[in-house]
């Protein structure tokens, strides 16, 4: 499209649609707006398909694709928008779509397919791109919505980006990142791995992390992650974003999530899914202004790398909290760390399994509190077999929320059917004067050398409780449309979980519990 400014490229096709060469409505001049790029392939008539039509963006010069962007990283202007619409068919992206915005933000990027959505590797660069420039440009939004599945091509996908820019001046807010949705109706979600691949939203210096949205709507579809996602937002400003996870089968991440944040805290991790939610790489929600909150609600949880909410260099510990409705497994590999730093008290950890619960020989659960003398320990809550559930607690590895408060105290409680401490077991809330471990077992509570430390320690069978577990919702339909951003409110047993996460979070780290036991 000719001119300073980009105008606008309307394309209705009855049939498919192959693009493989440039094509853009970008801006020429920093003082201009970007375009608009609307392609339709397929017709529908009174929400009837009369044609049906795939849209292909085939990767052949890292200089085409399809382009909606500012004039330069220095432009005043925002990005532009690109909506590609596949009715009755499918979109395959080989070649990156960029709607790169200056300090007004990226643009908006928008992919919907009646049926596949095809994630490819571009021959250089971000597959898809909406970040922010200029003088701290935040990220835009990029959507992709599947009426059947999201996938790479040939199992590689390549860079999905919403990151927002740093200030012209040291010491200004950064730009905040974007948001990023993907959601397959009635298939599953698999991204990467990739060489550059990654799902990105982060916000540039002393900005804000954004919020990325992965989910399935039909069970039992999966989602597999294979390339890092990031939310991050550093610097003495800035805070992590928000990951929401929906998924109505398994859900597996080997990259690692990051959405650590500088000194407004880490962030927030909403990870929920039907089946078993499996982690490799890190997920972190550290902060130097305070640790953030990490969240499962599954139906079984495998920690194979570290979990962490840590409060650092001189930061309160945040939380880590999951409760699955099967086994709760850290394996050796595994480190669940909401531990604090400074003159700071402990943060929270919280794993309730329906199933049995087990820490591996060398897992690490740490809540302990800073340095500084005087601080107190955190809380942990390790239950398995809940509710009155045949699930055993089986630990291995060394549990501590050692503190040095005087008047404040530790807190470890651990329950379940049976409960099983190995011979390389430690539990440790030693420091804290008035610190207590509190082991309940409806059956048996059986110790072979381990290391239980703390003021006080007790070790009892108690009578069944009530019931605490929450029903798993029934699978979503495909919708005939998009559904909300948000899947709160079409998931109401859902939402009561992650509510209940998320005030657990918030009230923990606004009133934390040693306060109460002080007494």
């Amino acid at each position: 499209m000719s001119g300073a400014g980009g105008g606008t490229l309307i394309i209705q096709s009855d049939g498919d649609v192959s693009l493989g060469r440039l094509v853009s409505a970008s801006a020429k001049t920093t003082s201009t707006s970007a375009g608009k790029i609307m392609i339709t392939a397929g017709r529908r008539v009174a929400n009837a398909v009369v044609a049906s039509g795939s849209i292909k963006l085939f990767g052949i010069n890292p200089r085409e694709g399809l382009r909606a962007e500012a004039s330069s990283s220095s432009s005043g202007k925002a990005g532009g928008t690109i909506s590609l619409t596949a009715i009755g068919g499918s979109i395959d992206i080989e070649n990156t779509v960029s709607v790169f915005g200056g300090t007004f933000s990226g643009g908006s990027l928008d992919l919907t397919a009646d049926n596949d959505v095809i994630l490819g590797v571009p021959p250089a660069g971000a597959l898809l791109s909406a970040d922010g420039f200029g003088d701290a440009g935040s990220g835009g939004t990029i959507s992709v919505l599947a009426g059947g599945k999201v996938s790479g091509n040939a199992g590689l996908t390549g860079a999905i980006t919403a990151a927002g820019h740093s200030a012209l001046l040291a010491g200004d807010f950064g730009g905040s990142g974007g948001t990023i949705s993907v959601e397959a109706q009635t298939g599953p979600v698999t991204l990467g791995p990739g060489g550059n691949g990654k799902i990105a939203a982060d916000g540039g210096p002393d900005g804000c992390g954004g919020a990325i949205s992965i989910s399935t709507d039909t069970a039992p579809a999966e989602i597999t992650i294979g390339v890092p996602v990031s939310v991050t937002g550093v610097g003495l400003d800035g805070g992590g974003g928000s990951v929401c996870l929906d998924g109505q089968g398994p859900a597996s991440f080997t990259q690692g999530i990051d959405a650590s944040g500088g000194g407004s805290g880490g962030g927030s991790l909403d990870l929920e899914a039907l089946g078993t939610i499996s982690t490799a790489g890190a997920v972190r929600a550290d902060g130097s202004g305070g640790g953030g909150c990490v969240s499962f609600c599954a139906g079984g949880l495998a920690i194979n790398g570290p979990v962490s909410a840590v409060g650092s260099p001189n930061a309160q510990g945040g939380g880590v909290m999951a409760i699955a409705d099967g086994a709760v497994t850290l394996s050796g590999s595994g480190l669940v760390d909401t531990s604090s730093t400074g003159d700071n008290v402990g943060g929270c950890v919280d794993l309730e399994a329906g199933g049995n619960l087990t820490i591996a020989p060398t897992a690490v659960i740490d809540a302990d509190g800073g340095a500084v003398t005087g601080n107190p320990g955190g809380l942990i809550c390790l239950v398995s077999g809940t509710p009155d559930l045949p699930g055993d607690l089986i630990v291995n590895g060394k549990v501590h929320a050692k503190g040095s408060s005087p008047t404040v105290s530790a807190l470890a409680s651990l329950e379940g059917c049976t409960i099983h401490f190995g011979p390389t077991a430690a539990l440790d809330t030693s420091g804290d004067r008035q610190a207590r471990n509190t082991l309940r077992a409806r059956r048996t509570a059986a110790i072979r050398g381990a290391e239980t430390r703390s003021c006080c320690r007790s070790v009892t069978r108690c009578p069944r409780r009530a019931s605490r577990r929450r029903s798993r919702p029934p699978a979503r339909p495909a919708s005939a449309g998009r559904e909300p951003a948000s899947h709160a409110a079409s998931t109401p047993t859902v939402a009561a979980g992650r509510a209940g996460l998320r005030a657990t979070c918030s009230s923990f780290r606004s009133a934390p519990p040693w306060a109460s036991s002080a007494a």
